[in-house]
């Protein structure tokens, strides 16, 4: 199997659909263990769903392109953009809500992709906001729940 993919569609919910779906076959493909996968179609999804709905005031005619690379039991992932300039890394963390009550929808993406990755960079490379993410396996213990691969 390839251990590398590269994918680019319009910035938009369908765009979006296209990559996830690819992402998903490439990840399956590669028999990755079902917690990193899972892991991984997480981050992905956080990071396309985040581009499409705050990158820009009009996404159409726009591009959003991933890389998605394995090595040594690690998944690299990059995302690339035009958008307006975002540096996740850079975001204050959200607190998770005391209780379901206090909850509201949204704001806990990035909290979530830091989570389940080794590590987030950022950097705007000609006029992109890149943004690479390495996920392994996860610790299941520390994220409070049972590793049931």
């Amino acid at each position: 199997m390839p251990s590398r993919l590269d994918l680019c569609a319009p910035c938009d919910w369908k765009g979006v659909v296209a990559l996830l779906k690819k992402a998903n076959d490439f990840l399956c493909a590669n028999a990755l263990p079902p917690g990193q996968a899972y892991a991984v179609s997480l981050v992905l999804e956080e990071l396309v769903t985040n581009v499409v709905r705050h990158a820009y005031d009009d996404p159409s005619g726009h591009d959003l392109c991933l890389d998605l690379a394995l090595d040594a039991g690690k998944v690299r992932i990059v995302s690339r953009d035009h958008g307006r300039p975002f540096d996740p890394t850079a975001a204050k963390p959200q607190e998770p809500p005391a209780s379901l009550a206090e909850a509201t929808p949204g704001g806990l993406g990035l909290t979530l992709i830091r989570n389940m990755s080794e590590s987030v960079a950022y950097s705007r490379r000609d006029g992109r906001n890149v943004v690479e993410v390495v996920v392994g396996e996860p610790d299941w213990e520390r994220l409070g729940g049972n590793n049931r691969n």
